[in-house]
């Protein structure tokens, strides 16, 4: 599992080691999510360096085994992260005029997904719900 989350874990990079942001004011960094490493063996324990994945913050990762219990991780996130949504009923093609899509759509709007005019894709959005449930119950055309 994966996805964007805010740069909030100490030494987080959103923008890669050139430390330039592809886009300007991204403060996005990869999410690794939920993996379980199991049947970890060997001498000491384990470090897992999320850090070094592009940056990547880490969260919900289980470790298991007989070094399990000795194995951490540098820069994880804490807690789980809680993006909200928004609803989005037209879009810009690549070309043309912006077309009405025939249902919503519920983007994360705390992910660089529908940021910028000039991209393929973009349309406004209406909308902040807490949970993509609340979203699809609203996100009509």
């Amino acid at each position: 599992m994966g996805g964007l989350t805010r740069c909030v874990a100490a030494g987080a990079n959103p923008a890669g080691h050139d430390g330039e942001p592809i886009e300007p004011g991204n403060s996005y960094v990869p999410l690794i999510d939920r993996i379980r490493f199991s049947g970890l063996r060997g001498g000491g324990g384990c470090t897992i360096s999320c850090g070094g994945a592009n940056g990547s913050a880490c969260h919900g990762l289980t470790f298991s085994g007989p070094v399990g219990a000795r194995c951490k991780c540098d820069h994880c996130v804490d807690a789980a992260p809680r993006p909200h949504y928004a609803c989005k009923t037209t879009a810009a093609p690549q070309f043309g005029a912006p077309i009405r899509l025939p249902w919503g759509v519920c983007l994360p709007s705390d992910s660089p997904l529908n940021n910028a005019p000039d991209y393929p894709n973009w349309g406004p959005t209406h909308g902040d719900f807490e949970t993509l449930e609340a979203c699809r119950a609203h996100c009509t055309v």
